[in-house]
């Protein structure tokens, strides 16, 4: 029979402690791990809420196609465009160039000819309307005609009276009068009243600042009056230039968002980004600026404000939003980690 040593009653108690102290532990420590797993599955429940939008600046660019249909040459064309930028359409014309005037020279259009065209025009750091008013207008160099130099001189042929003409064909104006013709016409009345007789004769082309010499004949009947009148017109081939396909369209300027951030967690979003972008109608971005916000504490509610220039784009491409929000937070007590989420919604009116 073999023999063991029997611990004394004071070893027994250290051990028991000791033992006790061990399970003790374990079960803090277990507690703490199940404790720490809870609070790191806790996160920041983020929600962006956009309100209103504003649109300022970029240009209105208005585009087409100028026409001669005229028969003439069209010389120096130029295209003004003038846009309401809230105090009605300027005047053709205003000098100097008023606000919300400009315009496109296109030199010579010859007739049946065509050219496009696009004029840009600032509209400033106003809030106008998405499709302002406008006009586009077309002028070019036209000639001014009319008669210098005249001399009278009375003949007969038979009974009838035949009153010789000769003078000067003028042309005062800025651009020429191809192929001109005079129409001479004699009259018993002021303003033509009793026409006596009238004779047309071929003068050519009169370049602008020219005079070319002219001579006609007009058969005033066997009884004219002692005194007659006289008035005279021209044909040429003149130009006609108007515009098709005109289109006008907004581009460019800054687009505004305003909402509210929220967060409906238990725990803090840390270093939080706010990121939008506008996108047209496949998805592609036009635009997008991004903003700190720092930090977004438990049922916190804070506003945001994003600006995006729109470059070249059209505010009339845009299409939705993207909220983009992107901040840190804390999981398992110590571990940091990089959280985003997207949204993609409609701009809010403005």
């Amino acid at each position: 029979m073999e023999s063991r040593p029997i611990p004394s009653p004071g070893l027994s108690r250290k051990l028991a402690i000791l033992i006790a102290a061990a399970i003790a532990s374990f079960v803090v420590l277990g507690a703490a791990g199940v404790a720490g797993f809870v609070t790191g599955a806790r996160t920041p429940r983020l929600d962006s809420e956009s309100e209103s939008s504003s649109l300022k600046g970029g240009s209105l660019v208005v585009a087409g196609v100028a026409r001669n249909g005229g028969a003439g040459i069209a010389q120096n064309v130029v295209v003004e465009v003038a846009v309401d930028l809230g105090s009605g359409i300027p005047a053709p014309g205003s000098a100097p160039p008023a606000e919300g005037v400009a315009s496109v020279n296109l030199g010579d259009l010859a007739a049946g000819a065509t050219k496009p065209y696009t004029v840009k025009i600032p509209i400033g750091d106003r809030s106008v309307a998405a499709d302002p008013r406008y006009r586009a207008l077309p002028h070019w160099d036209n000639p001014a005609l009319d008669t210098s130099d005249l001399n009278f001189n009375i003949g007969y042929s038979g009974s009838h009276v035949i009153d010789n003409v000769t003078g000067n064909v003028r042309n005062t104006g800025n651009g020429p009068a191809p192929n001109t013709a005079i129409t001479f016409v004699e009259a018993a009345g002021q303003g033509g009243v009793g026409v006596l007789g009238s004779t047309t004769v071929k003068v050519g082309d009169v370049p602008a600042g020219a005079n070319l010499p002219f001579q006609l004949a007009v058969d005033l009947g066997d009884n004219p009056p002692p005194d007659v009148y006289y008035r005279s017109t021209f044909d040429y081939d003149s130009a006609h230039v108007a515009e098709e396909q005109e289109t006008a369209r907004r581009v460019g300027g800054t687009l505004t968002v305003t909402g509210f951030l929220h967060n409906s967690g238990a725990v803090p979003a840390l270093t939080l980004v706010l990121g939008g972008s506008l996108l047209d109608g496949g998805g592609a971005s036009l635009a997008s600026a991004s903003s700190r916000v720092g930090s977004l504490s438990p049922g916190a509610r804070a506003p945001y404000e994003l600006a995006m220039d729109l470059g070249e784009a059209s505010p009339a491409d845009i299409r939705s939003v993207r909220i983009t929000l992107s901040w840190r937070q804390v999981r398992f007590l110590v571990l940091s980690e990089a959280k985003t989420q997207s949204v993609k919604e409609a701009v809010p009116s403005a």
